[in-house]
């Protein structure tokens, strides 16, 4: 829950998301639309908990922090 009122419900971006999100709900194709709009938010999420305070985070677990944030944003635009 943490991560996602850091990463996606922060304020200042909070908004872009929303916008981003409405775009992909009113796409004739969702899932292309998703990636298209979405896709270098996942880039920088992997490469943004790479590494934490200059020590390197398992692979598995950036890769369970980069899924939930992900699938939030699949489930609040409706592609699952």
């Amino acid at each position: 829950y943490l991560v996602m009122q850091a990463e996606v419900d922060a304020l200042g971006i909070k908004q872009t998301f929303e916008q981003e999100i409405e775009a992909v709900k009113r796409a004739d194709d969702p899932e292309t639309e998703f990636n298209e709009r979405f896709d270098s938010w996942i880039d920088h999420w992997e490469d943004k908990f790479a590494e934490v305070h200059g020590r390197s985070v398992p692979t598995d677990q950036r890769d369970e922090i980069v899924r939930l944030l992900v699938d939030e944003l699949r489930s609040r635009a409706g592609v699952e």
